[in-house]
């Protein structure tokens, strides 16, 4: 805050990243549209595979403090999908924001829940990693499906690296994981950096896309590193 102030005083334009500044254009994350990106791809797969089936949603992961509406990558602050299959429960398994204790948290849901298909919004994906492995545990793979946010190396890779997120791996209960694309900011901002050097007028605020990456269309929108 104080900084933006200080440039401002000087006379130097702020183009804000993520934190918004006072009177400065912002590029920033859209957390709303991609929690709906992945409350829908859970919907949309218990509808298709789970059709008359009772079914619950679960959200996982860092939700202590949803008052922050602009959070740091990978927190997944402020991020509500909604597993919204018609008969879906919506259960919120919380913790304290490490990924490590939604594991005994989704092995409690599973276990009252013994003939119930389990839909699994995770806000992140070493929490989407960790539900998966408590799924598995329990012996119930072909009772859930998980959506995590951000893509991370975690769960997609080159070629021979066999993640959760690969075209070879598509019976993965990880069925994708929201894209932020954070280390494509620069292809964005710089254009507005460049517009604002000009004098030119530029939109209060600009968000990153958001899309659901898929053992389909992974390889496609983060070619592996070992591809030749």
């Amino acid at each position: 805050m104080k900084v933006g102030q200080s440039l401002r005083a000087a006379g130097i334009r702020v183009l804000a990243i993520n934190t918004p500044v006072p009177d400065a254009p912002l590029y920033t994350m859209d957390n709303r549209a991609a929690g709906r990106i992945a409350g829908e791809a859970l919907s949309d797969f218990g509808a298709k595979n789970w059709r008359g089936l009772p079914m619950i949603g679960v959200v996982i992961g860092n939700l202590r403090d949803q008052r922050a509406s602009h959070p740091r990558p990978g927190s997944g602050r402020d991020r509500r999908p909604e597993a919204s299959a018609s008969g879906a429960q919506d259960h919120r398994a919380r913790h304290p924001g490490q990924p490590g204790p939604g594991r005994p948290l989704i092995a409690k849901v599973l276990a009252s829940h013994p003939s119930t298909k389990v839909l699994i919004a995770a806000m992140d994906d070493a929490s989407a990693l960790a539900a998966k492995s408590a799924v598995d545990s329990a012996g119930r793979l072909s009772d859930g499906a998980i959506v995590g946010q951000g893509v991370d190396r975690s769960v997609h890779g080159g070629l021979n690296d066999r993640k959760e997120i690969d075209p070879s791996n598509r019976g993965s209960i990880v069925i994708g994981s929201v894209a932020f694309y954070l280390d494509r900011y620069g292809y964005e901002v710089l254009p507005i950096a460049m517009r604002m050097l000009r004098g030119e007028t530029v939109a209060p605020r600009t968000v990153t896309p958001h899309r659901l990456i898929t053992a389909a269309n992974v390889f496609v929108e983060y070619p592996p590193y070992d591809m030749n």
